[in-house]
């Protein structure tokens, strides 16, 4: 029987050629983000197992927000911090430990940071303000308060205040900002946004970068991170690798800029104000944006009759937190308005 004879292979044509490179180069991208998804995924159980929750989580009805009390047999007023944008409350790590010798202090996630969960809808700020004092009430912890916040905090612990002020004995307002971040930007940076907070980019990019571990290999702020305690540097850096604290991002950014939107006047006239700036350069904020950021804090001191501004000049807009000798600038304000309530018998 005869055999036939075999076909010599035929060369592939330019569009066979395109059409294989592109097929292998999906295959190998697939390869790539499976492989980057599940080293994300294992990488997040594995946080989740070193670092717990330090706090109790409490139900303020459909979410649950995560925090943390320390020095619970401390006499009154309660201080109560707010983190900066995109922090959560492991920031305060120096700074809890230290208030905590002198007086009852809470820390909290926002709703979608850190340990906190997402609210179910977008929350509005009168929402979020009494859903805070719902987890306080459930707590037992009560007013008088003493409320700081750093960075972005600020907003919040302003229109905390001014939501519930019979129950705020004082605020500091650490390095904040006390504008909507589209007037921060332009006033500090001298740069015009059409936008308030920048919320898309954050929706876009940002969750699905941390999705595939980018974020974790990017290190967000590390040189700050390490500067705290290492229980707190460790679940912070954990934070900031995770998918769930960069798409809960852009509505904290968001809520903040509805917060900068609140009447912040005649409530906050009779409450003591200590407005603690810091005084040098960094990579984000230049000496001469740094004195701009300065002059912009200081237009806060009209909301109160009792007003006083101060600038830590070894500190910057991170390490007036994360570093220990200037978060004790930080501590030593706090003490003056807890010392300064409990003589006023409050």
């Amino acid at each position: 029987m005869r055999q036939r004879k075999s076909k010599p292979n035929q060369p592939l044509t330019g569009k066979q050629r395109v059409a294989r490179s592109g097929a292998t180069v999906g295959l190998l991208i697939s390869i790539l983000l499976g492989s980057s998804f599940l080293y994300q995924t294992l990488a997040e159980a594995r946080d989740r197992r070193a670092y717990p929750p330090p706090g109790q989580f409490v139900d303020v009805g459909g979410y649950r927000l995560h925090l943390q009390v320390m020095g619970a047999d401390q006499p009154g007023p309660t201080v109560l911090l707010e983190h900066g944008a995109g922090s959560t409350a492991s920031q305060w790590g120096w700074i809890q430990s230290e208030v905590a010798q002198f007086a009852r202090v809470v820390t909290y996630d926002r709703p979608g940071l850190g340990y906190s969960e997402a609210p179910p809808a977008p929350l509005t700020p009168a929402q979020f303000n009494a859903d805070l004092l719902t987890a306080l009430m459930k707590l037992g912890i009560h007013g008088p308060y003493i409320v700081g916040g750093h960075s972005m905090g600020g907003l919040f612990a302003l229109a905390f205040a001014q939501a519930h002020p019979n129950d705020v004995a004082g605020v500091v307002l650490i390095d904040a900002l006390t504008t909507d971040n589209a007037t921060f930007v332009r006033e500090v940076f001298n740069i015009t946004t059409t936008t308030n907070s920048g919320a898309p980019l954050f929706e876009r990019i940002g969750p699905q970068f941390a999705r595939f571990g980018l974020m974790r290999f990017s290190q967000q702020k590390e040189m700050y991170v390490q500067q705290l305690p290492a229980q707190q540097a460790g679940e912070f850096r954990a934070a900031l690798a995770s998918y769930h604290q960069w798409a809960g991002i852009s509505a904290d950014l968001k809520l903040a800029d509805q917060h900068a939107a609140f009447p912040q006047h005649q409530q906050l006239q009779n409450i003591p104000l200590r407005i603690l700036s810091s005084g040098a350069a960094d990579n984000d904020i230049n000496a001469e944006e740094r004195q701009r950021f300065i002059a912009l804090q200081a237009r806060a001191l009209p909301l109160s009759a009792h007003a006083e501004q101060q600038v830590i000049n070894e500190a910057d807009h991170y390490s007036i937190v994360t570093q220990r000798e200037s978060a004790l600038s930080v501590v030593s304000a706090i003490r003056q308005l807890v010392t300064a309530t409990r003589g006023a018998g409050a």
